[in-house]
């Protein structure tokens, strides 16, 4: 029917399983939503969204480092995209394992589902109270030099490699590199190791 709102969660999982579950868990929902896979922050921009739809991104966090990184870098990107106006902010939620860090926009599967599908659902009825800033969530894009050791490190340069190639001393190549994991989201170099050029296009 036109002007119908229709409600959208698009969803970056790998977990083919988080995916059936969210699915089972809306089926139970008083609201009902269609679950949107995307796995590049573009797929978010490129579909033909109408002004009418309530729409929330669920981003999971939790799974093995190489998935957790790769959900990190989707958030990092598509947050970057949103400050530079090449996406719609819409509210987001990191889904984890725990709630042990205490972040404002994480929902745990060790809540319950009643407690889950309540708080999906709100949001979708009410996006306008949880859209967050993404100025304020986005820590920056990478500096010239960061992108160089980013690149190289994915390569599979060791430190002093690419502390030969850009000459600088590896305590830059170190300090570039702490400085684009905390950019990321990342928690260690683990995560970063994990990734690829492909996590990037």
């Amino acid at each position: 029917m036109a002007g119908d709102v229709l409600h959208q969660i698009v969803v970056v999982t790998q977990c083919r399983y988080t995916l059936l579950g969210l699915k089972a868990l809306m089926a139970q929902s008083a609201v009902p939503a269609e679950i949107i896979q995307v796995s590049r922050p573009e797929a978010v921009t490129g579909g033909s969204w109408s002004v009418n739809d309530s729409r929330v991104l669920l981003v999971d966090i939790s799974g093995t480092p190489k998935e957790i990184a790769r959900s990190r870098v989707f958030l990092w990107r598509w947050l970057g995209l949103c400050t530079r106006g090449l996406a719609e902010a819409m509210p987001w939620f990191l889904l984890e394992n725990d709630r042990g860090k205490g972040r404002h926009h994480s929902l745990t599967s060790r809540q319950s589902v009643a407690h889950l599908v309540a708080e999906i659902s709100e949001v979708l009825l009410h996006p306008e109270r949880r859209c967050s800033c993404p100025d304020a969530e986005y820590r920056g894009g990478l500096s010239e030099l960061q992108s160089e050791i980013l690149n190289r490190t994915l390569a599979g340069d060791s430190v002093y490699e690419i502390a030969a190639a850009l000459a600088v001393t590896r305590q830059s190549v170190f300090a570039s590199r702490s400085a684009l994991i905390e950019k990321l989201g990342l928690r260690n170099r683990l995560e970063l190791m994990s990734l690829t050029m492909e996590d990037f296009l």
